[in-house]
């Protein structure tokens, strides 16, 4: 049986792909930073109707390179979806050494171990060009530039990070790469623990936020896992970068979804836009709305168009997307 190794189990996006793993009767075995998070997982997964049979565990960290080595012990396929935790302020600059020294400690273990694919979890903040670019569409042969000004301390970990990768597989020749580039992930939660990557529509929900005048190039979680096992499974994945979003949606149009799909709930929603000057001032004193900032302005979108062509992905509308966020907020008694 076909054996992988997914980083970080405890995540929303790892969780959803160890689901869809097990589902498809792949061997799985889950990185986590102590034992007592298995048995959470294990319930979070029979919850949600996966079989865990085929589900174990190895305690690995990636802040530190031990217990990597014996992660990688029979494993087939590295899917190296964990990212390194950053503070609230994404402007904290030793998120760049915690990326990149994380991404080295999974890289290396697994050249040792020779396994065959490795798709790792990159950003789209990996292939962003300046605010100013004005192309209708930037594909994955785009590469930011980490000494590129207006980027935060969290973006540009994430250039640093899969660069990196890319130097340490060129070194040797039977293990290939893959990276996906994720744009804003949202979807249902398996745990009510996974609030972070929908934090944004759980504050929508609670009311009295108005909308800033920025977009999101939206992906879903499910799709996302979906496109991360594709990459592992497909030949033609090897060596290349995907960009994994579905379609472009602006903070007023997420909060209108919300507003009109999810009931009393939704009623909350402001429907009241903000102008940019005041969020900039507001991400002064809150350095977490530093996040949004370098969104404003931008003309330029990225092309879903080579995962869709080259590997058959078919991602989700946005609209049921947020929808299904929603739902799944509201269910676990989040908002």
């Amino acid at each position: 049986m076909t054996k992988v190794l997914v980083t970080g189990g405890t995540g929303f996006v790892a969780s959803w792909t160890i689901k869809k793993l097990l589902e498809k009767s792949y061997e799985v075995r889950a990185t986590i930073r102590s034992e007592n998070k298995a048995d959470n997982i294990k319930s979070m997964l029979t919850r949600s109707g996966a079989p865990i049979a085929g589900l174990s565990f190895a305690i690995a960290d990636l802040n530190n390179s031990q217990g990597w080595e014996e992660a990688m012990e029979g494993i087939d396929y590295v899917l190296h979806i964990a990212s390194p935790l950053g503070s609230t302020d994404p402007n904290e600059s030793s998120i760049i050494e915690t990326a990149k020294n994380g991404t080295i400690h999974v890289v290396t273990a697994a050249l040792q171990a020779k396994v065959k694919k490795i798709v790792m979890t990159s950003s789209l903040a990996a292939a962003t060009p300046l605010k100013k670019v004005t192309d209708k569409a930037v594909d994955e042969t785009f590469w930011t530039d980490p000494m590129n000004p207006e980027l935060n301390a969290y973006r540009r970990s994430k250039v640093i990070a899969e660069q990196a990768a890319w130097a340490l597989v060129k070194t040797q020749e039977q293990t290939s790469l893959t990276t996906i580039l994720p744009g804003a992930i949202f979807g249902p939660l398996l745990d009510k623990s996974h609030t972070g990557s929908v934090q944004f529509v759980q504050t929508l929900l609670k009311g009295g936020t108005p909308s800033a005048k920025i977009d999101f190039e939206i992906v879903d979680v499910r799709d996302l896992a979906d496109l991360h096992i594709l990459a592992m499974e497909n030949d033609k994945a090897n060596g290349q970068r995907y960009i994994a979003e579905s379609e472009n949606l602006s903070m007023k149009e997420i909060a209108g979804i919300l507003h009109d799909n999810m009931g009393e709930d939704g009623k909350k929603v402001s429907l009241l836009t903000i102008p940019n000057i005041v969020l900039k001032v507001a991400a002064k004193v809150n350095p977490a709305l530093g996040a949004l900032t370098p969104m404003l302005n931008r003309k330029f979108q990225h092309t879903n168009h080579k995962a869709k062509s080259e590997l058959s992905w078919q991602p989700k509308l946005g609209k049921e997307t947020i929808i299904a966020t929603g739902e799944s907020l509201i269910e676990f008694k989040l908002i």
